[in-house]
Protein backbone atom coordinates (compact mmCIF):
# COMPACT_ATOMS: atom_id res chain seq x y z
CA UNK A 1 0.00 0.00 0.00
CA UNK A 2 1.34 3.45 -0.80
CA UNK A 3 0.19 7.03 -0.91
CA UNK A 4 1.71 9.96 -2.82
CA UNK A 5 0.58 13.52 -2.11
CA UNK A 6 1.55 16.93 -3.41
CA UNK A 7 0.58 19.90 -1.27
CA UNK A 8 0.65 23.41 -2.75
CA UNK A 9 2.21 25.66 -0.14
CA UNK A 10 2.27 28.77 -2.33
CA UNK A 11 1.37 29.69 -5.92
CA UNK A 12 3.61 32.75 -6.08
CA UNK A 13 6.34 31.78 -5.46
CA UNK A 14 5.60 28.23 -6.72
CA UNK A 15 6.42 26.05 -3.68
CA UNK A 16 5.10 22.52 -3.21
CA UNK A 17 5.55 19.84 -0.56
CA UNK A 18 5.60 16.17 -1.51
CA UNK A 19 4.80 13.39 0.99
CA UNK A 20 4.98 9.68 0.21
CA UNK A 21 4.23 6.81 2.56
CA UNK A 22 4.44 3.08 1.86
CA UNK A 23 3.66 -0.07 3.82
CA UNK A 24 3.99 -3.75 3.04
CA UNK A 25 2.70 -6.39 5.44
CA UNK A 26 4.33 -9.68 6.36
CA UNK A 27 4.56 -12.01 3.39
CA UNK A 28 5.94 -15.34 2.28
CA UNK A 29 8.49 -15.70 -0.51
CA UNK A 30 9.36 -19.31 -1.16
CA UNK A 31 10.53 -20.88 2.12
CA UNK A 32 11.13 -17.45 3.71
CA UNK A 33 8.86 -15.26 5.81
CA UNK A 34 9.48 -11.53 5.38
CA UNK A 35 8.48 -9.07 8.07
CA UNK A 36 6.50 -5.89 7.52
CA UNK A 37 8.19 -2.75 6.21
CA UNK A 38 7.13 0.87 6.01
CA UNK A 39 8.65 4.23 5.08
CA UNK A 40 7.95 7.93 5.00
CA UNK A 41 9.50 10.24 2.39
CA UNK A 42 8.99 14.00 2.13
CA UNK A 43 10.36 16.94 0.22
CA UNK A 44 9.92 20.56 -0.77
CA UNK A 45 10.16 21.84 -4.35
CA UNK A 46 10.48 25.46 -5.52
CA UNK A 47 9.89 26.19 -9.22
CA UNK A 48 10.99 29.58 -10.59
CA UNK A 49 12.41 31.44 -13.63
CA UNK A 50 9.25 30.93 -15.71
CA UNK A 51 9.13 27.23 -14.74
CA UNK A 52 12.59 26.59 -16.21
CA UNK A 53 14.39 26.21 -12.86
CA UNK A 54 13.60 23.92 -9.96
CA UNK A 55 15.24 23.56 -6.54
CA UNK A 56 14.30 20.45 -4.58
CA UNK A 57 15.12 19.15 -1.10
CA UNK A 58 14.04 15.56 -0.33
CA UNK A 59 14.41 13.12 2.55
CA UNK A 60 13.72 9.39 2.25
CA UNK A 61 12.92 6.68 4.81
CA UNK A 62 13.10 9.03 7.80
CA UNK A 63 12.67 6.23 10.35
CA UNK A 64 14.97 3.68 8.64
CA UNK A 65 12.22 1.06 8.49
CA UNK A 66 12.32 -0.06 4.83
CA UNK A 67 14.06 -3.39 5.45
CA UNK A 68 12.34 -6.65 6.41
CA UNK A 69 13.24 -9.20 9.05
CA UNK A 70 13.81 -12.53 7.31
CA UNK A 71 12.95 -15.92 8.83
CA UNK A 72 13.17 -19.36 7.28
CA UNK A 73 12.34 -22.80 8.66
CA UNK A 74 13.03 -25.39 6.00
CA UNK A 75 14.00 -29.03 6.52
CA UNK A 76 16.57 -28.97 9.34
CA UNK A 77 17.34 -25.27 8.96
CA UNK A 78 16.09 -22.54 11.24
CA UNK A 79 17.39 -19.27 9.85
CA UNK A 80 16.77 -15.69 10.93
CA UNK A 81 18.31 -12.53 9.57
CA UNK A 82 17.98 -9.01 10.90
CA UNK A 83 19.38 -6.53 8.37
CA UNK A 84 20.63 -3.20 9.68
CA UNK A 85 20.98 -1.07 6.56
CA UNK A 86 20.74 2.68 6.70
CA UNK A 87 18.37 3.48 3.88
CA UNK A 88 17.79 7.07 4.97
CA UNK A 89 18.87 9.69 2.45
CA UNK A 90 18.66 13.42 2.00
CA UNK A 91 19.19 15.09 -1.35
CA UNK A 92 19.33 18.59 -2.76
CA UNK A 93 18.94 19.01 -6.50
CA UNK A 94 18.80 21.86 -8.98
CA UNK A 95 17.29 21.44 -12.44
CA UNK A 96 17.31 23.96 -15.28
CA UNK A 97 15.50 23.39 -18.57
CA UNK A 98 17.25 25.03 -21.52
CA UNK A 99 15.14 25.94 -24.54
CA UNK A 100 11.75 24.49 -25.16
CA UNK A 101 9.97 21.76 -27.00
CA UNK A 102 9.42 21.89 -30.73
CA UNK A 103 5.72 21.84 -31.53
CA UNK A 104 4.33 19.19 -33.88
CA UNK A 105 3.67 21.84 -36.56
CA UNK A 106 7.32 22.96 -36.65
CA UNK A 107 8.84 19.46 -36.79
CA UNK A 108 10.14 18.25 -40.12
CA UNK A 109 9.28 14.83 -41.46
CA UNK A 110 12.07 12.28 -41.20
CA UNK A 111 13.69 11.48 -44.56
CA UNK A 112 13.12 7.73 -44.96
CA UNK A 113 14.14 7.48 -48.63
CA UNK A 114 17.39 5.73 -47.73
CA UNK A 115 15.41 2.77 -46.31
CA UNK A 116 14.16 1.69 -49.74
CA UNK A 117 10.63 1.09 -50.91
CA UNK A 118 9.78 -1.69 -48.47
CA UNK A 119 9.51 -5.42 -48.95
Amino acid sequence: MSSNNTIIISSKPDIKAEVEAAYTDKNIQGPMDLGRMWRLNAGVKWTFANKKAELSLKGKDFFNTWSPDVRMQYANQNFGMKVFPDSRTISLSFTYRFGGEISQEKRKEVDTSRFGKGQ
